[in-house]
């Protein structure tokens, strides 16, 4: 079954793919336009780059429309830094061009730090349509570093935005172009969900830009937490996201209020269900924010990109985080 508004139940199934769509800027890029940009300098490799004021627009506005780039913002001084560099320069050479690491020296380039509101280093954010879709600050372990940046990729192929290996060949093996995409999608419609999900992680694993295979993981993930789910129960617990505070959220709290927007979504309130989630956003930090932003982006990669509710759930979460 399809995301339809008409229906008065309707789960999503692994068939649906999103369609890219704007997200509304969080941070004014254009001020940081030259009209003569300068060449890039200090290029550590093919995928990782040293990003100064005056390459900024052409290696990441320019390079954004094409293929999603992650901003390091660091210092010499920072010891963290020294832990998570090394970590994000690896990811990007594995990806081999499905995002791009722009390296950003906050004393070498104090214009850019002051244009992105940089208050502590380590700092890192992903751009992709010269638009900002997301970020953290400290240090991420690489098993939480690479769920980000899936996180990322998914977010900007809705901005039709994708890196090299990222464009999809339509073929008999099924939109990703990987014979494995219609074995785990007849594995999800025969119920099968957790053989479906294993098979989309395996196809990520060789591919992680395949729209496809994203939006297919997505989906049986989100089936895969409905089941057993008492859908009253899950929302009395979780209560109105209104008398949330920043306070009273623990990790527990948060488990609650997402299970409590799956159901919502399930029911295709998804209006109700994105502002929960962005609720809970703007009232966490750290992990606990980490995890509310990246159940909401997989929700919304659900649904079709101009949906009004979508547009406004994108602009609010950009408010919420910066």
């Amino acid at each position: 079954m399809q995301y339809s508004k008409n229906s008065p139940q309707t789960y999503p199934d692994a068939g649906l793919r999103a369609t890219p769509s704007s997200w509304a800027r969080a941070l004014d890029l254009s001020s940081l336009a030259k009209p003569t940009p300068q060449p890039a300098t200090g290029a550590q490799s093919e995928f990782v780059l040293t990003v100064t004021e005056q390459s900024f627009q052409t290696d990441v506005v320019e390079a954004s429309q094409r293929v999603p780039v992650v901003l390091d913002f660091w210092a010499q001084w920072c010891e963290p830094c020294k832990r998570l560099s090394p970590v994000l320069e690896r990811q990007a050479v594995l990806a081999q061009g499905a995002w791009l690491l722009a390296k950003i020296d906050i004393e070498a380039s104090p214009g850019l730090a002051r244009a992105f509101r940089i208050s502590s280093v380590p700092m890192v954010m992903a751009i992709a349509g010269a638009q900002p879709i997301d970020g953290f600050s400290g240090v991420l372990d690489e098993p939480q570093l690479r769920s980000w940046l899936t996180a990322v990729l998914e977010a900007a192929a809705q901005l039709g935005v994708r890196g090299a290996g990222s464009q999809l060949a339509e073929s008999a093996a099924g939109p990703s172009g990987d014979e494995r995409f219609s074995t785990a999608t007849e594995r999800a419609q025969s119920g099968d969900l957790a053989g479906a999900e294993e098979l989309f992680h395996q196809i990520l694993a060789s591919s992680p830009a395949d729209e496809a295979a994203l939006a297919g993981l997505v989906q049986v993930k989100l089936l895969r937490r409905l089941q057993g789910v008492d859908a009253e129960k899950a929302l009395a617990a979780a209560g109105a996201p209104e008398a949330l505070t920043s306070a009273a959220i623990s990790a527990d709290v948060v488990q609650q209020q997402c299970q409590a927007a799956d159901v919502e979504f399930a029911r295709n309130q998804i209006d109700v269900a994105f502002a929960r989630l962005v609720t809970v956003v703007r009232h966490t930090s750290d992990d606990l924010r980490h995890f509310a932003r990246n159940r909401l982006l997989e929700l919304l990669s659900i649904v079709p990109a101009d949906d009004p509710a979508v547009r406004v759930a994108r602009r609010n979460l950009s408010n919420a985080l910066f």
